[in-house]
């Protein structure tokens, strides 16, 4: 279906948790949980603006399969992480496409003594032979598992231990720094007593090293919560952490940003008072600008109903912003977005209502912007 704006929106029902990738032909991977049939699927796009998709189911006990994420590896295949639980045990499990559109899969492979808990994976693809590297939260801390592949086998898919803490796991995210090394970042809600956003820098394309923790934003000691964070190169070779944080009661969306590879030092003063508490998703436009988009306020500055928000930043520091909120007929809440630019170089944002389903936007303007504009 199409709506207002010339952006293309599809809907797929009875769907939640995406996540997004390129595939090798430049139209969208979707994969999700399909609530209905208990089922865990890839939607794959038959144009760069997906249009149209088609499905495929990839596991058939999505009440045990959940928390996909998607990779597209040097090979042209994806490969799918997520979580999969059988009683109170957890592991995160691997899934191998031997072919561009998972027509067919290879051997499910998981994280030896993962036991995540209920929060979102991270998953980079990293090295060669489409090796990757995972992150997810366990009983005893943050693990990062390494699948190092050789003629096609998986040879080390052991989890070792990031972050000790016992606070409570928030979500992880992962990305290839300017140097070529991947660069974790990840949350606790409770950690010391205080609710914090931490980023680490591996020393290898493995990560079975890491460099020191940078702290680049602690709440204040209390009932605060931080959300997931999303990370994002920017054009100046810096990267840039996004996260929403609730320290009293009052909402707020951040971007950090790092004064080198390693984040050991970091400027977290580019934040703004937001109506919602959850996690943004961090995108560069093809013009070099950042976007955030995340769910918050309606026309009317309310929280509730919401929509899905984009804001783009004005400078690099993202210290001057504009706020584009998508409203479309759909009534979708804009929860959970998942988002990457795709070949026709504007966004394909992927985001959840509680009704609908998942709402598929191929926008077609740079900055998702042919909609009401308000500034912050």
């Amino acid at each position: 279906m199409n709506f207002a704006g010339d952006d293309v929106v599809s809907i797929i029902p009875d769907a939640r948790t995406a996540s997004v990738a390129l595939g090798a032909d430049g139209n969208p991977v979707v994969v999700f949980e399909d609530v209905v049939l208990a089922q865990l699927k890839a939607a794959f796009c038959n144009d760069p603006r997906c249009s149209t998709y088609e499905s495929r189911t990839l596991v058939d006990d999505a009440d045990r399969a959940r928390i996909p994420k998607v990779v597209i590896t040097d090979s042209g295949n994806p490969v799918i992480a997520y979580r999969h639980t059988v009683g109170t045990d957890s592991v995160v499990n691997l899934i191998y496409c031997s072919d561009p559109r998972c027509e067919t899969t290879e051997p499910r492979q998981g994280f030896q003594d993962s036991a995540p808990f209920s929060a979102e994976l991270s998953l980079l693809s990293s090295m060669g032979d489409g090796g990757v590297i995972t992150v997810f939260g366990a009983e005893n801390g943050v693990k990062v598992g390494a699948c190092v592949r050789v003629l096609g086998e998986c040879h080390d898919v052991t989890a070792i231990t990031l972050d000790t803490s016992s606070g409570e796991f928030s979500g992880s995210d992962v990305i290839r720094g300017a140097d070529g090394l991947p660069t974790i970042a990840y949350s606790f809600n409770a950690h010391s007593e205080v609710a914090q956003v931490s980023v680490v820098r591996c020393l290898n394309p493995t990560c079975s090293s890491f460099g020191p923790e940078s702290v680049v934003y602690a709440a204040p000691v209390g009932q605060n919560s931080v959300s997931t964070p999303s990370l994002a190169l920017g054009e100046d070779g810096r990267l840039r952490v996004s996260f929403a944080a609730r320290v009293n009661g009052i909402s707020s969306t951040y971007v950090v940003t790092c004064a080198d590879p390693a984040c050991s030092s970091a400027d977290a003063t580019a934040s703004w008072v937001s109506a919602t508490p959850f996690a943004p998703e961090l995108v560069v436009a093809v013009d070099g600008d950042l976007l955030v988009m995340k769910r918050d306020s309606n026309l009317t500055g309310a929280s509730s109903p919401s929509m899905l928000n984009v804001i783009r930043c004005l400078d690099l520091s993202c210290s001057e912003r504009a706020t584009m909120k998508i409203t479309d007929n759909t009534g979708h809440t804009g929860l959970d977005p998942v988002a990457t630019v795709g070949v026709t170089g504007t966004p394909f944002v992927v985001s959840q209502d509680l009704d609908a389903g998942l709402v598929l936007r191929s926008c077609v303007q740079q900055h998702c912007s042919p909609f009401v504009r308000a500034g912050l």
